[in-house]
C-alpha cells in the first residue's frame, strides 16, 4: 500500500524530540512499516522519498512546521483555530493564510456553518490539506429556527433548517411538546445528548407568519438589531463645534434626488455652467463629525459594516438620529457635508478638482420620479430647480456616452424589487423601472469617488479602494467559450471591457439578451475594499473608491475622514497597517449583506409560487451544476431548479465545453439558453427551494441503475457536472429603489 500523506502527519506529530529532519521521520516510517509487517524491513522507494519532501515543504508553507537550519520542528505559532464554511452537501472548509483546509462531512463534529473552531490537519490530497474538528470553540450563533423532524421515545429531533447542510439538535421529550412539522425556535445549551448538540425550547408552533421571513433572515446571518432611542442632545455640541470654519454652500440652488420613501439622505447636488465649461458639486453628509474613529459608536458601525436593506425594512449602520435626521440632508436644513467640486470643459475633460468641509442647505427633496417629470416638461421650466435639474441631465448623459465608451460596462439586466401593500404585506415581485434621474445622480456619484480616488492615489495617503479587477484567465476561458457557442466569435485583440459592451449592445434586443448579460455578470470577478489602487474593471476607472454614502456603508466613513485630514493638512488618518483589516471586515459584511438580500428574495420568490405548484411556465435555461439545471421563468421574475432526479426518463450528464446536458440513453439534449416548458412541483419558503420539471417528464425517481453513476465518473473526456463559473460578481450597478445601490 502506497506510503499516504496522512500516515506522515501522525508520524511527525508523534515525534518525542523538538528537533527532527526528513532522516528522522523516514526512520521512524520504515520502523512502524516494519512492526505492521512482522517484522519485515522496508525501504523507502524515491517516489515515497520525494511525498516526504513535497509534504515537508507544504507544511513549512502553511506555517505548521519551522525550519531550524537544517531541523524542523512543531510551530509553536500555528493557528489551528478558524471559522469554518459548511456547504449544502455538508463538507466544510476553512482558511488560513493563502490556504484553505478542506473537512470531509464526518469530519466537522457536529460544527455548523460560521463556527470558530480548533482542527487537527489529517491528510494532503487532491491538492488541498484535509483536517478534522477536534473542538468547537465558539458558536457563531446559539439561537436557530428549526422544524420538528421526528420524535422517538425519550427525544425530539429539530431541523436546523436556515443552516447549509442537515443539522439536528434534540431536547428531551416534555410536557407541551410542539407537534411534528411544527416551527420554532430553538437554542443550544452547548451540550451533547444522543449524539448531537442539545437545545432548549424558545417558541413552540410559530405557524406560517409572513412576518418571519425577516426575522429568519436575520437569524440566519446573525444580523445586528435596530438601535434602541438615542439622545439627539448627545450630538448638539458636536454640530456647533463641527460648524466653525466650513466652507459655506447655503446660497447654492442644491437638490437631493432618492426613492419615495427614503428617508436618510447622504447626498446632493448642485451644478453651474461656466466660462469654460460646467462646475459640479457633490455635498456629501459629515457623519464624521459626529462619529470619531475609536469610540463605542465607531466600534458598533465597523462590526455592522453597512445597513441592511431587507425588503420593506433596513437594519441601519448608525442610530436613526443620525441617518434619518442629524445627519440626513433633509431640505431647508443646515446640514455639515464633504464637498467634492470638479470642474469640467466643454468636451467633459476634468479641469480641476477640490474638497471641503462644508455645510449646506438643501433647496428641494425631489424623487426619482418627480425629478424626472421636471426633465420631461423642461420646456415649461418654472425656477432655478427645474433648470439644474435639466442641466445636470444633459450633463449626465454626455458623461455616461463618454465613460461606456472608454470602458465601462453597462450590463442590460432587468431589476426586480419586492412590492408590499400599505399594511406592509408582502404582495409581489415587480420590474423596478429605471429612470433617466437614477443615471444622472448615479453618474454624479461616480464623479465623486473617481476624483476623490485620484486625489488619494496622487498624494500616496493611505486609504481604502473599492477595488474590481479584470476578469481571470479561467472565467475568461469559460466565457468566450460560451460566447463561441451563442454563434459569437470573440478574439481579445481590444479592450476587454469595451469588446464585452458591443456584445452587450448586440444583444441587447435579442431573446438571449437576458443570458448573454447573465454569463457576463458572472464571470466577472467580485469586487473588494483594499489598500492598492488597483482600479475598478467594471466601471472603467483607473481610480475608485467609495464616499458617497457614509450613512449606510463603514467604508466611506473612513474615506470621509482620510480626505478632511488632507484638507485640514493634518497627519493621515490611518495607516495603511489599520486600513487592511478594515477593508476585510467591510468586505465581509458587504457579502453579508448581499446574501441576506438574495435569501429573502429566494424567500419570497418561494411564497410567490407556492399557489402556483401545478401550473405549466415557460422558462429559459439559466444555469447547470451537478444536481440540475437552473431555469428562470418568463412570466415571472423567479428561478427555479429541475432536479436531475426528477428527470426520470434518462440518466442525464453535463457537457462543460458546449454548456449542455445530455441524456446517456435517449439522446435529448438540453443547452445553456434553451426556452422549455415546466411544471412547478414544489415551492418551499422554508428551505427556499422551487422545484420545476419539463412538461413532458412525471416527476418521479430516476429510472436509471446506480451503476450508470458510477460508471459515468470513470469516463474519459469532460462529461461531468459543473458549475459555469465559479468566480464571484460585483453587483450589477442599479438603480435605487428608496435607498442607494452600491457604486
Amino acid at each position: 500500500m502506497p506510503l499516504s500523506s496522512k500516515k506522515i502527519i501522525e508520524v511527525i506529530n508523534s515525534v518525542s524530540e523538538p528537533l527532527f529532519n526528513q532522516a528522522t521521520i523516514r526512520s521512524l516510517l520504515v520502523e512502524q512499516s516494519a512492526k505492521t509487517k512482522k517484522g519485515k524491513t522496508k525501504t523507502l522507494t524515491q517516489k515515497e522519498q520525494n511525498r516526504i519532501n513535497d509534504l515537508f515543504f507544504l507544511l513549512t508553507a502553511i506555517g505548521y512546521l519551522e525550519t531550524r537550519g537544517s531541523r524542523f520542528e512543531l510551530s509553536k505559532n500555528f493557528d489551528n483555530t478558524g471559522k469554518i464554511r459548511i456547504t449544502g452537501s455538508g463538507k466544510g472548509s476553512l482558511k488560513i493564510s493563502d490556504f484553505t483546509i478542506q473537512f470531509r462531512k464526518e469530519d466537522i463534529m457536529n460544527a455548523h456553518n460560521g463556527d470558530t473552531v480548533a482542527f487537527a490537519l489529517n491528510e494532503y490530497r487532491s491538492d488541498s490539506f484535509f483536517g478534522k474538528v477536534t473542538s468547537i470553540k465558539k458558536r457563531h450563533k446559539e439561537i436557530y429556527y428549526a422544524k420538528v423532524s421526528k420524535k422517538t421515545s425519550g427525544m425530539i429531533y429539530y431541523h436546523l433548517i436556515d443552516l447549509p447542510g442537515q443539522f439536528f439538535a434534540v431536547s428531551a421529550r416534555h410536557e407541551n411538546e410542539p407537534k411534528p412539522e411544527a416551527l420554532v425556535v430553538v437554542e443550544l445549551t452547548g451540550k451533547q445528548l444522543g449524539g448531537h448538540p442539545e437545545c432548549t425550547l424558545l417558541r413552540v408552533d410559530l405557524g406560517d407568519n409572513e412576518e418571519l421571513d425577516f426575522e429568519r433572515v436575520v437569524n440566519k446571518f446573525n444580523l445586528p438589531p435596530s438601535y434602541g432611542k438615542t439622545d439627539s442632545s448627545l450630538f448638539a455640541h458636536m454640530f456647533k463645534a463641527e460648524r466653525h470654519g466650513r466652507t459655506d454652500f447655503s446660497s447654492l440652488v442644491t437638490v437631493t434626488i432618492d426613492g419615495e420613501h427614503a428617508k436618510d439622505f447622504d447626498d446632493a447636488v448642485s451644478f453651474e455652467s461656466t466660462e469654460n465649461g460646467y462646475r459640479l458639486y457633490v455635498h456629501i453628509a459629515d457623519v464624521s463629525a459626529y462619529v470619531h474613529k475609536g469610540d463605542e459608536l465607531d466600534r458598533t458601525a465597523l462590526e455592522r459594516g453597512n445597513s441592511y436593506y431587507l425588503g420593506n425594512r433596513v437594519i441601519p449602520m448608525l442610530p436613526e438620529v443620525l441617518s434619518n435626521k442629524l445627519c440626513s440632508l433633509r431640505e431647508g436644513e443646515e446640514r455639515l457635508t464633504v464637498t467634492a467640486i470638479i470642474e469640467y470643459n466643454h468636451e467633459l475633460n476634468i479641469l480641476h478638482t477640490e474638497f471641503h468641509r462644508s455645510v449646506i442647505v438643501v433647496t428641494r427633496r425631489l424623487t426619482y420620479t418627480n425629478a424626472e417629470t421636471l426633465i420631461n416638461d423642461e420646456e415649461e421650466q418654472a425656477d432655478d430647480v427645474s433648470k439644474l435639474v435639466t442641466d445636470l441631465n444633459r450633463f449626465a448623459q454626455k458623461l455616461r456616452k463618454i465613460r461606456i465608451a472608454a470602458g465601462r460596462i453597462d450590463l442590460d439586466l432587468t431589476d426586480f424589487e419586492l412590492l408590499y401593500d400599505d399594511e406592509n404585506r408582502f404582495t409581489t415581485i415587480g420590474i423596478a423601472k429605471r429612470l433617466r434621474t437614477h443615471e444622472l445622480v448615479e453618474e454624479c456619484m461616480l464623479a465623486a469617488n473617481e476624483a476623490v480616488a485620484r486625489l488619494l492615489r496622487k498624494k500616496d495617503i493611505p486609504a481604502l479602494y473599492r477595488v474590481h479587477e479584470e476578469i481571470s484567465d479561467e472565467n475568461w476561458f469559460k466565457l468566450k467559450n460560451f460566447l463561441a457557442i451563442m454563434g459569437i466569435p470573440v478574439k481579445r485583440n481590444r479592450k476587454t471591457a469595451v469588446l464585452l459592451q458591443q456584445i452587450i449592445d448586440n444583444y441587447r434586443s435579442s431573446d438571449f439578451s437576458y443570458l448573454v448579460n447573465l454569463v457576463i455578470l458572472k464571470s466577472m470577478m467580485q469586487a473588494f475594499y483594499g489598500t492598492s489602487p488597483m482600479g475598478h474593471f467594471g466601471l472603467g476607472f483607473k481610480d475608485y473608491t467609495h464616499f458617497t454614502s457614509p450613512i449606510r456603508r463603514y467604508s466611506d466613513l473612513i474615506i470621509h475622514r482620510i480626505i478632511k485630514a488632507h484638507i485640514s493638512g493634518s497627519d493621515n488618518a490611518y495607516t495603511k497597517e489599520e486600513l487592511v483589516p478594515i477593508g476585510e471586515k467591510c468586505s465581509e459584511m458587504e457579502r453579508v449583506a448581499q446574501k441576506a438580500e438574495r435569501d429573502l428574495y429566494k424567500i419570497k420568490s418561494c411564497r410567490l409560487m407556492e399557489n402556483s405548484i401545478g401550473e405549466e411556465f415557460t422558462a429559459m435555461i439559466s444555469g447547470m451544476s451537478k444536481f440540475g439545471l437552473y431555469a428562470v421563468l418568463k412570466e415571472k421574475p423567479v428561478e427555479g431548479m429541475i432536479p436531475f432526479m426528477l428527470m426520470n426518463d434518462d440518466y442525464y450528464v453535463v457537457n462543460e465545453e458546449t454548456f449542455t446536458v445530455r441524456g446517456r440513453s435517449k439522446g435529448r439534449i438540453i443547452t445553456l439558453g434553451d426556452s422549455i416548458k415546466v411544471t412547478v412541483v414544489k415551492a418551499d419558503h422554508l428551505s427556499g427551494q422551487i422545484d420545476l420539471v419539463p412538461v413532458d417528464l412525471k416527476p418521479g425517481k430516476k429510472s436509471s441503475p446506480k451503476d450508470d453513476e458510477k460508471n459515468s465518473t470513470r469516463k474519459k473526456g469532460k462529461e461531468h457536472a459543473f458549475s459555469i463559473f465559479k468566480g464571484k460578481e460585483d453587483k450589477k450597478r442599479g438603480h435605487r429603489k428608496g435607498r442607494k445601490k452600491k457604486r
